[in-house]
């Protein structure tokens, strides 16, 4: 006879931050990844950019929604972050 031995450790594991991170790079899952990793970080919403090289611009990565409520307030912020700054003293 086999016996069964179950220890309970607490709270159920959550995913460690490295493997969150990794789950990124699948553009299939992506926005499920940047869900979980929000919500391991405390934060409601997690939304990745990349440069499209022929726009010059910061665009949302594939996986995500294209299209932003507020567009042109986004613009003017994501090239503010674009823009060189200035080096500290």
């Amino acid at each position: 006879m086999t016996e069964t031995i179950v220890v309970y450790t607490g709270a159920p594991s959550r995913p460690s931050l490295p493997s969150l991170l990794v789950a990124l790079a699948e553009a299939a899952g992506r926005q499920q990844a940047a869900r979980a990793l929000a919500s391991r970080l405390g934060v409601d919403e997690l939304l990745l950019l990349v440069l499209d090289p022929e726009l010059g611009a910061l665009l949302p990565a594939p996986g995500f929604p294209q299209t932003m409520r507020g567009a042109a307030s986004w613009r003017a912020f994501l090239a503010t972050c674009a823009a060189p700054g200035r080096k500290p003293r």
